[in-house]
């Protein structure tokens, strides 16, 4: 079994038609991994599990200005998880029984309570925390193609390095 971070911001990638998205893309990169490790697409079928930690208190806002960020870590620290509990997903992919979507691939989770049908994606940013629980991959239509164009950037990013 693979767990593949990825996050809410995969649902802003270029492939699903956002501008300026990067980490959006590295993060639909890890769906999308996810799915093919699934599928048996690189070979070896393994289950990949595709996560969201959730909006966490951490040093990912590292970036935030430095004389405004403890004000920001305690504006936000009512509405962020902890690190701890940005971490429930995470274990749950990994030692927990998989639910699986109608094509038999390991559902993608998330720390918060997500509804089954309506705006499913609003619920994935902050909400109610409950460890680990079902949430919605966004894919692209051309998921293949999308998957393939992600993963030739990856390279090159990483033989130039």
């Amino acid at each position: 079994r693979v767990v593949c971070l990825a996050s809410v911001m995969h649902h802003h990638s270029a492939a699903c038609h956002a501008h300026d998205a990067d980490y959006a893309e590295s993060k639909l990169a890890m769906v999308l991994l996810a799915r093919a490790l699934s599928r048996g697409d690189l070979g070896r079928k393994v289950d990949g599990v595709p996560v969201n930690p959730g909006a966490a208190n951490s040093d990912i806002w590292r970036h935030v200005w430095a004389p405004v960020r403890p004000l920001f870590r305690v504006c936000v620290a009512p509405v962020f998880l902890t690190t701890d509990q940005a971490c429930a997903s995470s274990v749950a992919a990994a030692a927990l029984p998989l639910e699986r979507d109608g094509d038999g691939l390991p559902l993608y989770l998330a720390p918060y309570w997500v509804p089954r049908y309506g705006c499913r994606a609003a619920f994935e940013y902050v909400g109610y925390f409950v460890g680990s629980g079902a949430a919605f991959a966004r894919v692209p239509a051309r998921e293949h193609e999308a998957a393939e164009a992600l993963f030739a950037r990856c390279r090159g990013l990483l033989a130039g390095s």
